[in-house]
This record gives structure tokens, C-alpha cells and sequence, in this order.
């Protein structure tokens, strides 16, 4: 499909930071390869780092949809888009989308600003090219955890934009960490460059959308076998699509993702 003249400009002043931030190649052989099942013990989480005007990056959108479909939502993608390939909501024009915020740059900066695609998985793998995600993807639903996340969330009332959030965690042991909660969004079709090509109609998945509780998550202490709940408030942007609207919330530490869950948001009938 061609560039429509509109976003010529656009696309060709990004393309021309490739020069500044580098996009990884990927051979056939090294996307996404299925390998032996596994039984699944906790949620995984993965930062995918990518761009909109990276030609490589869909192929790692591949990879997630492939880990996705054999391991359903145990496996939680967060597409992070950052760097000189990404944009940010505005540059494209009135009629595309663009996904880069803030915090996902900082998360980008903080992580080493590596070629894109990349991604982290667990927050305790470092940085891995598109090869690497399945074997340590798999490594991690492997390990048990002693936690457990259930989230709630729901427009405040019929029609609301706000968003009330319930996050509850318990453990079968004591465990400090940080909660981090982030809204992501699915279904939404928006411009991507794919190999040479500019695909106008490209659909994005997971895209992180917004940060609900700072840039690094709060501190907390979960006690054994107590309940804790936080709750949040939230509002959707005007462009956000509420039925594709979903909560990603995690539980970190020094040692990385103690678990992880995404839960889509509660939309009550009319």
C-alpha cells in the first residue's frame, strides 16, 4: 500500500533518525518459533520497545502475537513505542494516531535506549532481541509465584470516562515491591511501516496508553496472607476506545516481576 501524500513529511523526517537510532534486522529464522508446551504458573510480563517508523518492529509484533495465542493471558504484552521511530499523538495529523508518551521514552532511556525491536521480559532478563523472547517467555511461566493480583475496573458510573481501578494482592509469604498499574489498548488501527512498506490500516495491539501511579509504580508491603487493595481513579482520552481498553498491573522488585495480570475494563451494557 503507498504513503498517502499527507504523511510523506512526516514519515521522511523520522526515517531520517535511523541514521541516530538504530532498527534491528530479523532473519526468517529468528521470529517466533513454537516450541514444546508448557503449563503455565503465573502471569509474564513483556515491555516490548518499538516504533512506528521502525521497518523491523512488526516483525516482533508477530512474535507477540504468536507467544499470545500459545499462551494466552499469561503471557502480558505492553507495547512500549519510544525513540526517533515512534510518535508521539499529533504528528501524524488528524487522521493517524500516534503512541509515543513520556513515560514511555523514559522507560526506553532507562533501559539502555537499545535498537528497536526490543523487549524485557520480567524485568529480569535485560534487553533481548526478537529470537531470545520465546525461550525466556517460556523459562518464566515456568516459576511459581507466592503472589497473587486481582484487578477490577470500571467506568465510575454509565458512560463515565473515569475509571475506577481495584487492585488486590495477597501472598502465601511477606514480600515488598512496587505496584505498578498501566492502562494499554488493543484494536486500534493506525500507520506502520512494515520492511519497505507503509501500512496505513496496520492494526496495534497492547499499546501502553497511560500511567496510572507514577512513573516507577508505589512502594508497598504485601503481609502474608492478608489482603491488600489499593484503588485508583483514571480518565480515558477522548480517542481511547473503552471496550478495547485494558489494565495491565504488576508486582516488582530487585529480583524482577513477582506476577503479573491484565484484565480488560468492565463495560456494562445500556
Amino acid at each position: 500500500m503507498k504513503l498517502s501524500v499527507k504523511i510523506i513529511p512526516v514519515i521522511s523526517a523520522l526515517c531520517l533518525s535511523a541514521a541516530f537510532v538504530g532498527c534491528e534486522e530479523i532473519s526468517e529464522d529468528e521470529r517466533y518459533i513454537p516450541v514444546e508446551a508448557v503449563n503455565p504458573v503465573r502471569g509474564v510480563l513483556i515491555e516490548e520497545f518499538t516504533g512506528q517508523s521502525c521497518k523491523n518492529c512488526p516483525g516482533g509484533h508477530r512474535a507477540i502475537a504468536g507467544l499470545r495465542q500459545q499462551y494466552g493471558k499469561s503471557v502480558i504484552p505492553v507495547s512500549i513505542h519510544a525513540s526517533g521511530l515512534a510518535y508521539a499523538d499529533g504528528e501524524l495529523g488528524p487522521d493517524y494516531q500516534g503512541f509515543k508518551i513520556p513515560e514511555g521514552d523514559s522507560y526506553y532511556r532507562e533501559n539502555g535506549s537499545n535498537p528497536l525491536p526490543n523487549a524485557i521480559v520480567n524485568r529480569n532478563s535485560g534487553t533481548l532481541n526478537v529470537a531470545q523472547w520465546t525461550a525466556v517467555v517460556e523459562s518464566e511461566l515456568k516459576k511459581p509465584s507466592t503472589l497473587d493480583i486481582e484487578v477490577v475496573a470500571a467506568p465510575a458510573e454509565q458512560g463515565s470516562r473515569t475509571v475506577d481501578i481495584e487492585v488486590t494482592l495477597k501472598s502465601s509469604s511477606d514480600v515488598k515491591g512496587s505496584l505498578q498499574v498501566w492502562i494499554v489498548e488493543s484494536g486500534i488501527v493506525s500507520v506502520q511501516q512494515d520492511g519497505d512498506e507503509f501500512i496505513m490500516d496496520y492494526t496495534h495491539n497492547h499499546i501502553l496508553r497511560g500511567v496510572v501511579n507514577g512513573l516507577h509504580g508505589e512502594e508497598t508491603a504485601v503481609t502474608a496472607n492478608v489482603f491488600k487493595t489499593l484503588d485508583y481513579t483514571y480518565e480515558l482520552k477522548e480517542k481511547w476506545v473503552p471496550e478495547n481498553v485494558a489494565v495491565v498491573a504488576f508486582f516488582y522488585n530487585g529480583s524482577g516481576v513477582v506476577q503479573a495480570v491484565e484484565a480488560p475494563l468492565s463495560i456494562s451494557a445500556d
